[in-house]
């Protein structure tokens, strides 16, 4: 599984004083899942799909990776992968 964690000010919650009303702002989470299966050859289209998508998480079963593909080859900017 991977996420990708945003820092935006929607996530906070604020108060206003001057109307002592507190206002919350929320963001919809989007969720990308793929059965890949054979996440290494699809690694290209994987990238181009996440690109467009922008997922907040994104989950991939049968990626069918072994012990002699460093996780680097599936890294992706601003995910962390787990």
């Amino acid at each position: 599984m991977v996420s990708k964690w945003r820092n935006r000010s929607d996530y906070i919650q604020w108060q206003n004083h001057s109307k002592e009303k507190t206002t919350s702002h929320q963001h919809e989470l989007r969720c990308f899942y793929i059965n890949a299966r054979s996440l290494v050859r699809k690694f290209d289209h994987f990238e181009l799909w996440v690109h467009d998508l922008e997922p907040d998480n994104i989950d991939v079963t049968e990626s069918w990776t072994n012990s002699h593909i460093l996780d680097s080859e599936l890294a992706l900017a601003e995910y962390d992968l787990f």
